[in-house]
């Protein structure tokens, strides 16, 4: 199938960029324009992409994505996967935090930044490569108060039991069971 040539002016501005000329054909056989954008760069565009919208070289879709910059730090990722774990019913670990009831400090939940200041602040930093953010009561919520560094050795000790007894069957275990076979049949012994 022969490319669709499409014609656009050189110095023709759309958004960011600006149209300079013709830049030949993509491996596919697309025609491509030089284009110049706002921010310096300079780059061969497809016409298809000019032609549906392209605004920019790719900086204004970098620049959205960039909020504050952390994306890239280790208490950043931390703070998405605890959110994610919290507040995401479709992540598989959900049904063990938010599942449960856990949530994500309120005023952390919309702000990485605050998480990461109140980690530096109080936590300071990760004391070896072999510890992690831990929940010191692991039936609380991601909270200042109930956050430490911990090893895995201590977080091993510090998990809930799959395989807790109920309060009243435990109860039963515990009791002594004390009668005999003459008041099973509902009698009394001499």
């Amino acid at each position: 199938m022969p490319a669709i040539k499409i014609r656009f002016a050189p110095g023709t501005k759309q958004d960011r960029l600006t149209i300079m000329k013709e830049a030949g054909k993509g491996k596919h056989g697309h025609i491509l324009w030089f284009c110049e954008c706002e921010c310096g760069n300079q780059k061969r565009i497809a016409g298809a992409s000019l032609k549906r919208g392209a605004k920019s070289c790719g900086c204004l879709t970098r620049e959205r994505n960039t909020k504050h910059g952390l994306s890239a730090t280790r208490l950043y990722r931390l703070w998405s996967d605890i959110k994610r774990r919290c507040c995401c019913p479709t992540d598989k670990a959900y049904k063990n935090y938010g599942g449960r009831g856990i949530r994500i400090y309120d005023s952390w939940k919309d702000d990485p930044e605050a998480f990461i200041k109140w980690v530096e602040e109080t936590l300071g930093e990760r004391p070896t490569k072999k510890h992690s953010l831990d929940r010191i009561d692991v039936n609380d919520d991601y909270k200042p108060g109930n956050l430490r560094w911990a090893t895995s050795r201590e977080q091993a000790r510090n998990k809930r039991a799959d395989n807790q007894v109920h309060p009243e069957f435990y109860k039963l275990l515990t009791e002594p069971l004390v009668f005999t076979y003459a008041e099973e049949k509902g009698g009394l012994l001499a």
